[in-house]
C-alpha cells in the first residue's frame, strides 16, 4: 500500500511485480520513456496509463507521436487492453479556458 513517484530514467533494471502502476501525463512521453516503463511491469500487475495529447508539452513528439496516442493505436487488437475516452476537459472551466486559448488552431 505505498505509493512511490518516480522519473523513468530509474527504473531501468527494474521488475515490479504484483502492483497497480499508473502512468501519468503519458501524452507528454515519447514512445521511448513509455516502452521504457511498460517494459517494468512483471507478474501479476496492471497498469493505468493516463494523458491527453493534446496537453504535449514535448517538443520532440506530436499529438499523434507521442507516446499515450502510439500505444492506443497500437494495442488495439490486444482483449486485455480497454481505453476510456473523455471527450472534453474535465479538470475545471479554468483548464478548458486555457486548452481553447492556447490550442495550435488559435495561436495568432
Amino acid at each position: 500500500r505505498l505509493i512511490k513517484y518516480c522519473s523513468p530514467e530509474y527504473l531501468q533494471g527494474v521488475t515490479l511485480r504484483r502492483v497497480v502502476g499508473c502512468v501519468e501525463e503519458a501524452g507528454a512521453l515519447p514512445v521511448t520513456d513509455l516502452k521504457l516503463i511498460g517494459g517494468r511491469f512483471g507478474d501479476d500487475c496492471k497498469v493505468i496509463v493516463t494523458g491527453d495529447p493534446r496537453q504535449n508539452g514535448n517538443s520532440k513528439t506530436t499529438e499523434t507521436t507521442c507516446g499515450i496516442s502510439v500505444l492506443r493505436e497500437m494495442t488495439k487488437q490486444y482483449p486485455e487492453v480497454a481505453y476510456v475516452h473523455l471527450p472534453t476537459i474535465v479538470r475545471s472551466r479554468i483548464a478548458e479556458i486555457f486548452d481553447e486559448a492556447l490550442s495550435p488552431s488559435s495561436h495568432y
